[in-house]
């Protein structure tokens, strides 16, 4: 950790994704922070332990999902239960982390022809939104892994760079290598009427 208290992930490896668990800041019980690396190191399961004065804060390996794949990219679902991870290379799969049960999940033939670059959760845990470089926004039911009925064929015209559920959980914002942002309505895939997303010079990278 440096002097504010960040997580310097150099000190794991060369990670390519870092996530604090969502109930960290409300609840003591829950200091755990993820990560996950492209190196076939798979996904890590820290639980940051306060050692005391003079001693200083600890990470405790608390589990470990192996993988050989390249990792790109993780969020946490709201809940705290799931981690999802996004992959690159073989099936650009979606993997489903259940951390409370130890139990995972493989979006198998998840539709995405390139690397599953972002990935968010809905605000009630039930869905997850993905992007990828084949120029796609999909979502999927997080209880199931299908893709969700009746959502339709979201896309930019280069790749997709991130996404990301609105907190309400009605609409996804999405970005892309087009240089745009695209609003979309959860339910069906349709843009939203009236919203441009253009004024950007370059690629769009974070939401």
């Amino acid at each position: 950790f440096d002097r504010h208290g960040r997580l310097r992930l150099g000190k794991l490896g060369y990670p390519t994704a870092s996530v604090w668990h969502p109930l960290y800041a409300d609840d003591a019980l829950c200091p755990y922070v993820a990560v996950c690396f492209s190196d076939g190191g798979g996904i890590k399961l820290y639980e940051v332990r306060d050692g005391g004065k003079g001693v200083g804060v600890s990470l405790c390996l608390v589990q470990h999902f192996s993988t050989d794949s390249d990792l790109t990219c993780m969020a946490w679902s709201p809940d705290g239960r799931f981690l999802a991870v996004g992959e690159k290379g073989g099936g650009n799969t979606i993997r489903l982390l259940n951390v409370t049960t130890n139990q995972e999940m493989v979006f198998d033939g998840c539709g995405h022809t390139g690397a599953v670059t972002s990935v968010d959760f809905s605000p009630d845990s039930r869905l997850l939104v993905s992007g990828s470089l084949d120029t796609t926004v999909r979502v999927w039911a997080v209880d199931t892994g299908i893709p969700v009925p009746g959502f339709g064929d979201a896309r930019h015209e280069k790749g997709v760079t991130a996404v990301c559920f609105n907190p309400n959980g009605e609409t996804i914002l999405s970005a892309g290598m087009d240089n745009v942002l695209r609003l979309w309505l959860a339910t069906s895939g349709e843009p939203v009427p009236g919203f441009s997303g253009k004024g950007h010079d370059n690629s769009v990278t974070v939401v």
